[in-house]
């Protein structure tokens, strides 16, 4: 699917560019080198951490990931988005990392209309989450994973993490957002 037209002026932080670099060197079918051609042929060269970046050109390397690799790659690189930008402090707690996505996702982009993420409780291991931005939607269901591993409790054991999309009609499907209930 092709992500959603996004203004020229929004940006987003260099070490979330940098994921396609770092996160396709840890997936086991693709390499750093990949990443870095993929981000270069969408006009981002050697992407610095603290640099910002035009967010269409990260937008179209995720695009390409998706149809190169696979939807799971993208499921990847955003399960990697919580540990590895810039968050709010003293999150301890999946509830804590859900109620916090929007704002550390306004921490790592700015420059225009970049959508939101919203947060509600249902039940004690279940969450609403809606994901109203220009990401493609196997990213945002890898980042609700990615909050959960890295702000959830302490698990004995890799919990069973099931993501289920719940709106009439999804952002894959032309609709303005997705919405996700989360259980574990």
């Amino acid at each position: 699917m092709a992500s959603r037209p996004v203004d020229a002026g929004v940006k987003v932080k260099g070490q979330t560019v940098r994921l396609v670099v770092d996160g396709l060197d840890e997936h086991p079918e693709t390499s750093a080198s990949q990443g870095r051609e993929l981000l270069a042929e969408n006009g981002i060269e050697d992407p610095s951490p603290d640099e910002w970046y035009q967010l269409r050109g990260l937008l179209g390397a995720l695009d390409a990931v998706e149809s190169e690799y696979g939807e799971e790659a993208l499921v990847h690189l955003g399960s990697k988005i919580p540990e590895s930008v810039d968050w709010p402090p003293d999150v301890t707690s999946a509830t804590g990392g859900f109620e916090t996505v929007d704002e550390a996702y306004r921490m790592n982009h700015r420059g225009g209309d970049i959508g939101y993420y919203e947060f509600a409780e249902v039940g004690e291991r279940e969450r609403r989450v809606t994901c109203a931005n220009p990401y493609p939607c196997p990213f945002d269901r890898g980042i609700i994973r990615g909050t959960l591993r890295a702000f959830g409790e302490a698990f004995s054991y890799t919990p069973m993490v099931f993501i289920r999309e719940t709106s009439d009609h999804c952002r894959a499907e032309g609709g303005e957002k997705c919405t996700y209930r989360v259980s574990w």
